[in-house]
């Protein structure tokens, strides 16, 4: 999708698969007044519970693999909360599947950085990733003094370039979450 020096308005848009956008000096000119503009993202899979613990620098995973391959990716985690000024929000990290062993067994690509254990409801789940998608060229600006949003929402993306300058959004504007394998560059004023 290319768009061509010039000012373009923008509501909220939503996608869940990849495209590749190019604006040349064009300017997005946001319409919502709370929400994010443009959300691309991929979904995750059932919940798979742990078979055994998982123990930090672990290379390996216990868990149900029909369904899994190589270079599938997992988030896995469990019920303890990262941090205590946020108790219900739980720990986890995105691990690529190196090889499906068996039945029962993966080996992962890079190790764990914690230990995740069936006594805290140890899970996996696969990540559908929206992949090798780019936005690039674009300026967000928004001219509403209560602007409570951000540009891009990015959730479960795999292998993508982000480079956009943004003006005026009231809360940040790019947010990642639980992507993995990118490049972000981006100038941003009037925060």
């Amino acid at each position: 999708l290319v768009f061509p020096a010039g000012t373009y308005l923008s509501n909220q848009i939503t996608k869940n698969y990849a495209i590749n956008i190019l604006g040349f000096g064009a300017i997005i000119k946001v319409q919502n007044s709370s929400g994010w503009t443009w959300i691309f993202q991929g979904s995750l899979g059932s919940s798979l519970s742990l078979i055994s613990n998982v123990t930090e620098n672990d290379t390996t995973l216990s868990i149900n693999t029909a369904g899994l391959a190589i270079d599938d990716l997992l988030l896995v985690g469990d019920t303890s909360a990262s941090y205590s000024a946020q108790p219900t929000r739980y720990r986890g990290q995105l691990l690529e599947i190196d090889s499906v062993n068996n039945a029962t067994q993966v080996t992962l690509k890079q190790p764990s950085y914690t230990a995740f254990l069936i006594s805290r409801s140890g899970f996996a789940q696969k990540v559908n990733t929206i992949n090798n998608f780019s936005i690039k060229g674009l300026k967000f600006i928004s001219e509403d003094a209560a602007y409570f949003g951000g540009f891009l929402n990015i959730k479960y993306g795999r292998s993508f370039e982000i480079e956009v300058d943004g003006e005026g959004s009231g809360q940040a504007g790019i947010l990642i979450q639980s992507c993995y394998k990118f490049r972000i560059k981006t100038r941003a004023t009037d925060y």
